[in-house]
């Protein structure tokens, strides 16, 4: 009987090692697994914090509404157009802004447009949001006309000069910039721009000397109200005044 004992108490030592030694070999296969995704990137190539832009549109009113889950913003800066790529119109500038706020806009046709923001923090860095869609006024419900004609520009020249006069109606102003350019831009760019002056009279003047005769010249006013709206107007070519 004690060999068949001994037998058996050796067996059972056996299965128990055996058992002990997988359940060790369990853990270092998790350590080999693959790390876990890392969290979904925003549109701007930045980690999701929480930002989103959301527009909804009544006839040739939209209401833009955003969080930028950043800390220190030192102005938001809102964009249109009517193709979702830059370049677009800036068209409001909403200085010491908060993270989450809301905008009215009014347009002037029934096409679909499209809408981004730029966080600008105080150390100089720029936060873009993705543009978001609003679809056109297909039954025109809205009550359209153009906002910028009571914004009135003319610009004439000679060789040496351009002649800038502008009449806007009487309101509170911020600024008005004036740059310059080579080619007739669709619309506001970095690129080739030359500022020509920074003005807050609604009604004057001013006298650009040309760096070039040969070379034909356009404008562009960029009009900034004390709300944070913007406006622009151009490209407006300086043009031989007629003899």
């Amino acid at each position: 009987m004690k060999p068949y004992k001994t037998t058996l108490l050796a067996g059972l030592l056996a299965m128990t090692v055996l058992a002990v030694s997988c359940s060790k070999n369990e853990n270092p296969a998790k350590a080999d697994e693959a790390p876990k995704p890392a969290a979904p990137a925003a549109a701007d190539g930045a980690p999701e914090t929480g930002n989103y832009l959301k527009a909804a549109r009544n006839g040739q009113q939209v209401m833009l509404e955003w969080r930028c889950d950043l800390k220190k913003i030192r102005s938001i800066d809102i964009y249109r157009n009517n193709t979702g790529r830059p370049p677009g119109y800036k068209i409001a500038i909403l200085g010491a802004a908060s993270a989450a706020g809301t905008w009215d806009d009014t347009l002037e046709n029934g096409g679909a447009y499209w809408y981004w923001i730029v966080c600008k923090t105080r150390d100089g860095k720029e936060h873009t949001i993705a543009p978001v869609r609003v679809a056109p006024d297909r039954n025109m419900t809205g009550s359209y006309g153009s906002q910028t004609a009571q914004y009135k520009v003319k610009v004439t020249r000679t060789d040496e000069i351009a002649n800038l006069v502008w009449d806007f109606p009487d309101d509170k102003y911020h600024s008005i910039l004036v740059y310059r350019y080579t080619t007739a831009v669709n619309a506001p760019r970095r690129k080739g721009q030359f500022q020509v002056c920074e003005a807050r009279e609604w009604k004057s003047h001013y006298t650009d000397a040309l760096p070039d005769a040969n070379a034909d010249y356009w404008y562009w006013f960029q009009i900034r109200l004390d709300s944070g709206k913007v406006l622009h107007r151009g490209p407006i070519k300086a043009e031989y005044a007629n003899p």
